[in-house]
């Protein structure tokens, strides 16, 4: 039940997910995901093709999809730093590392809820970080004043 349970939150969140595997055209996700996973840009090309072949594809495939959601999330929080100016900065930054350490926190409690330090819980856990992330960013980009910045 459980499996099912992240099976189809994985397949909400990873829409390209599957058989034909993520398409790793953006350079920028691929070298970012190589450089937090130390697996070399071919073999993650390998994997990344076929997310289905086995739970380190499974795993690897969400993970860049954690990676390409956290890319985008401070492209936005760079954008928030310099359209609301300096003033507003160091409470952006304050705010936003708490909530990474909330996110992460609760995702490592989702994580071992759901795999039980399974080969499937860093699948878990990056979907879970993937779909927070992704929420987080849609929240910051109606942000047009300090007052508005989430602290949460």
């Amino acid at each position: 039940m459980r499996f099912l349970s992240i099976l189809v939150s994985l397949l909400a969140v990873v829409p390209a997910y599957g058989q034909d595997g993520i398409d790793p055209s953006s350079d920028s996700v691929v070298a970012e995901l190589s450089a937090r996973s130390n697996i070399s840009k071919p073999e993650l090309h390998q994997l990344l093709s076929d997310c289905s072949q086995n739970q380190m594809s499974m795993n690897i495939c969400m993970f860049y999809e954690f990676v390409k959601a956290d890319l985008d999330l401070k492209t936005v929080v760079r954008e928030r730093r310099e359209n609301l100016g300096t003033s507003c900065a160091a409470a952006l930054d304050r705010r936003q590392a708490t909530w990474e350490a909330m996110r992460d926190r609760a995702c490592n409690v989702s994580a071992d809820r759901e795999a039980k330090g399974g080969s499937m819980r860093p699948m878990a856990f990056s979907s879970c970080r993937a779909v927070a992330t992704e929420a987080r960013t849609k929240r910051l980009e109606r942000v047009t004043r300090c007052d508005e910045i989430p602290k949460q």
